[in-house]
């Protein structure tokens, strides 16, 4: 299995065991973002240019798809840290919807996200438009 994969939980009791979310990504085995709607997630596969194969044998054969890109987070304080190149899109930092920006390199996507103590850079959707967003976007 590569570095980051793909777990799809379309049944009600694979669901309940990841709360809820159809689409889990995990990377270096850890937790690294998670949908519970296909728009959100299509979303998601679009900006990062994501394709994923199904695992063809073994005890996640079932669910599991192998990625063909990795993922990193990284934080910043000023606008001047995130390359031009950048995609800007709305997610999440420090729970909240902000503009963040990601990076596609070949197999590497790199996120960055604004450090929350950052208030030139931090500024998270009101309570309305962040409804808004998840009712519109997934």
């Amino acid at each position: 299995m590569t570095s980051a994969y793909l777990i799809i939980a379309d049944n009600d009791f694979d669901k309940a065991r990841f709360n809820g979310y159809k689409y889990l990504i995990r990377n270096n085995n850890q937790p690294f973002c998670a949908f519970r709607t296909d728009k959100g997630f299509e979303r998601f596969c679009r900006l990062t240019q994501l394709n994923y194969t199904k695992v063809e044998s073994g005890v996640f054969a079932d669910y599991c798809y192998n990625l063909d890109k990795t993922f990193e987070s990284r934080y910043f304080w000023a606008l001047s840290e995130v390359p031009e190149t950048a995609i800007k899109h709305k997610n999440h930092s420090n729970g909240s919807l902000v503009d963040c920006y990601v990076q596609v390199d070949n197999n590497h996507v790199i996120f960055y996200r604004p450090n929350c103590n950052s208030k030139p850079v931090y500024k998270p959707l009101t309570l309305q438009q962040h409804l808004y967003f998840i009712s519109k976007v997934g």
